[in-house]
């Protein structure tokens, strides 16, 4: 210890100047805020913002310059010799320089920050923004490995022997290697993860360089070929041993699948609710998540590319009406280009399967009813495929004239447009498409659509809601048609929101005047059914869990949300309400709905079986048995043995 710090006391003498010019540095920043052309701005500011860009630039190049000097230059000019003729040993040499080389960068930087210190400008920016901790990387960790860096590279430079070709293939890996560590993190928004796999990886090349830098000054003494050499041979195998063992770490994290989730997330349901897009969390697993398609009644599972937890619409999972079969976009960069995946979910072992259509990332995906076939709309095409052989059909060329378009099966052989005319946003077209002759036969166009109208079709595809608000604060609109051919059939001025029944009728849930009423309307008329649930508010809509009953939660007590929600069942003809569990909330957090581009119709594409999931309190994605009455485990939460 004594011979590392008479080194170490020794160089850091030798370059006594450089305090110099780090004083000259911080004069120069305290005077920013009187040069002129800056009165106007803020001195303290002023003065903090330079002398933290100054001590962060000659920080670094300090270490990078140091590094490349201090032990490299002294091998290659024969001036090392002084240190081995003392009685001091190599590793003493080679940590009293590196200290001395890391402590002048650092009292450097200290020297520039003075000025910042005036009117509390660097605690209040450091503080203020919350980034102390990129302070610390900045003006400590980098230097640091910045140092380590260049002392390696300029032992390399100056040998220049054949230990260089496995110096470049080290490089070369180690950047492939980190590479592919760190993308699935980036691309989940896995934070945590993301710095700590991210931070090891770069831990672990500081720590090679060093181990590497003092093991080759142990073995080469003062022959820089030799010296060079067992730098190589020791930096790349410590570097291996530690990549390894971050590769390994880094497995770990992402290896589980649904049994070791802890808690879930539903990202989408297929229509018939027997598979649940999950988003699951594992303990022990930092911020990591697993997205998989799991069956709600049996231990299959599909795992899905990563992928944000919240889907834009070029990546979400689009299921056939029947839930037999799902597609979907795959991955890409920016706006590339991406690949049809699919899965046929009636396999007693689904996989994902890419295909080789490809195509634009705005693109629309619809399935047929029973999943054999696939439409995809891109550009003002509608492209129809057999999905097993990726046969195409018919490719379709819609008029100019549209506008946002939607489209859907009502059959195997026939497409159903809905789309906004290009030169009147304001109506809405509806035509029908012969898959087999490609004719497009226009069947309506409805005017005099607000500027903001909510468009519906049911499960069947026959009937259709247009909700419009004319002016804010007047009760909207709802204008009930026929989806075939867009006969008008009447209106109907209730406040809510509307929704389907699969018979057919409309049902909405009304909340006026610290009162909740459910109306139930038959779509073509008639007495309405009104259940009042007086002195009852805060009432959500969950959706049609057995036909004629529904589902809707609310909080137990409005005065303390710690008590949580309650899910009641309603039957829609004789307004009887029974519980279901307490502690619950809807699994999926969105309506049951697909929609076309730019949003322009809405349909329903769930099934009764699809409202029956919950997430608990524990986290757990439950099924509610209408033939028990019982809350079923599906996957997730902390479940004791």
């Amino acid at each position: 210890m004594n011979a590392t710090m008479a080194v170490m006391v020794r160089e850091v003498a030798a370059r006594r100047e450089l305090f110099v010019l780090a004083a000259a540095v911080a004069v120069i920043a305290a005077i920013v805020p009187y040069l002129p052309g800056v009165e106007d701005a803020d001195s303290v500011d002023l003065r903090t913002v330079a002398s933290l860009t100054a001590a962060l630039a000659l920080g670094w190049l300090m270490a990078v310059i140091l590094g490349a000097q201090i032990i490299g230059r002294d091998l290659a000019d024969g001036r090392l010799g002084f240190f081995f003729a003392r009685p001091l040993g190599a590793l003493a040499i080679w940590a009293g320089k590196a200290a001395a080389a890391i402590v002048t960068v650092w009292l450097c930087e200290g020297i520039v920050l003075l000025p910042s210190l005036h009117g509390g400008g660097v605690y209040h920016f450091l503080m203020g923004e919350g980034i102390v901790w990129i302070a610390v990387v900045g003006f400590l960790a980098v230097p640091l490995a910045l140092y380590f860096l260049a002392h390696a590279v300029g032992i390399m430079a100056r040998a220049r022997t054949a230990w260089l070709f496995l110096d470049l293939a080290g490089c070369v890996l180690f950047a492939v290697l980190a590479w592919f560590s760190v993308v699935p993190y980036l691309t989940m928004g896995a934070r945590i993860a993301l710095l700590v796999v991210g931070g090891s990886l770069a831990a672990s090349l500081v720590f090679a360089l060093a181990a590497g830098g003092a093991i080759g000054l142990a073995v080469g003494r003062i022959d820089l070929r030799r010296t060079h050499g067992a730098l190589s041979l020791a930096l790349w195998g410590t570097l291996a041993l530690l990549c390894a063992a971050v590769v390994v770490y880094s497995g770990w994290l992402r290896d589980f699948g649904p049994s070791n989730f802890e808690r879930v997330e539903v990202q989408t349901v297929a229509p018939d609710g027997r598979w649940v897009e999950t988003i699951g969390w594992a303990e022990g697993r930092l911020d990591v998540y697993r997205r998989c398609l799991v069956s709600v009644g049996d231990k299959r599972w599909l795992a899905l590319p990563a992928q944000p937890r919240f889907h834009s619409r070029g990546v979400q999972l689009q299921y056939s009406s029947d839930g037999s079969t799902v597609v979907w976009l795959g991955s890409a960069t920016g706006d590339a280009p991406r690949a049809v995946w699919w899965a046929d979910l009636g396999r007693p072992d689904p996989s994902a399967r890419p295909t080789n259509l490809i195509v634009a990332r705005d693109s629309a995906l619809v399935l047929s009813a029973e999943g054999s076939r696939v439409a995809i709309h891109e550009d003002g095409t509608v492209s129809i495929y057999e999905l097993d052989g990726e046969r195409m059909i018919k490719a379709i060329r819609l008029p100019d004239d549209l506008g946002p378009t939607a489209i859907f099966f009502p059959s195997p052989d026939a497409l159903r447009v809905f789309a906004r005319t290009a030169d009147n946003d304001q109506s809405l077209l509806m035509a029908e498409v012969d898959i087999a002759t490609g004719e497009f036969a226009r069947t309506s166009e409805l005017d005099a659509l607000a500027e903001l109208s909510w468009i519906g079709v049911d499960a069947a595809w026959e009937r259709l809601v247009i909700w419009k608000r004319t002016e804010p604060g007047h009760v909207p609109v709802k204008n009930l048609y026929r989806a075939t051919d867009g006969t008008f059939v009447r209106s109907v001025n209730l406040p809510g929101f509307p929704r389907f029944l699969q018979d057919g009728r409309l049902v909405i849930l009304n909340q006026e005047d610290r009162v909740t009423r459910l109306i139930v309307a038959p779509f073509e008329g008639g007495e309405r059914t009104v259940h009042e649930l007086a002195g009852r508010e805060g009432y959500w809509f969950l959706g049609e869990v057995v036909p004629n009953e529904i589902a809707l939660s609310r909080l137990a007590d409005p005065l303390d949300r710690r008590q949580g929600l309650r899910v009641e069942l309603l039957n829609v003809d004789t307004g009887e309400v029974r519980l279901i569990g307490a502690h619950l909330r809807r699994a999926f957090p969105w309506f049951q709905w697909n929609s076309g581009t730019s949003g322009v119709v809405f349909w329903y594409n769930s099934q009764p079986a699809a409202s029956r999931l919950f997430i608990d309190q524990r986290g757990a994605l439950v099924r509610w048995d209408p033939e028990t009455d019982e809350l079923l485990h599906v996957v997730g939460g902390r479940r004791k043995p």
